[in-house]
């Protein structure tokens, strides 16, 4: 009787260990993205990018670009904010393709045979 309810006490220790360390895991996400978010260059930016201030933002986004893929890569991080980081992915993309000029190209289907 006396292993059993040690078992149990040290199992329950354990849960709320892991509890724990999951919610502190999704606090340094939470901040992680709010950070990457206040740095990264804001939509309204990005319609003026022949603006200075934008230009340096937009060179410096591989940076926090970067920090989003990582993030990304963690399969914990996008169970906690998953939609998150996809939104901030894709203006990430956003951000690679006018730093590239991608975005003044006018796309053409291919002739076809």
């Amino acid at each position: 009787m006396m292993r059993a309810a040690i078992a149990i006490a040290v199992l329950a220790a354990l849960a709320i260990a892991l509890m724990a360390g999951l919610w502190l895991y999704r606090g340094s996400v939470e901040r992680d993205i709010a950070d990457i978010k206040s740095r990264l260059v804001s939509d309204t930016q990005l319609a003026q990018p022949e603006q200075p201030e934008t230009a340096s933002a937009i060179r410096l986004a591989p940076i926090q670009c970067e920090r989003v893929f990582d993030l990304r890569a963690s399969a914990l991080a996008r169970l906690v904010a998953g939609e998150e980081l996809d939104s901030l992915w894709q203006r990430c993309q956003r951000i690679a393709d006018i730093a590239s000029g991608l975005d003044k190209i006018e796309r053409q289907l291919p002739p076809s045979p």
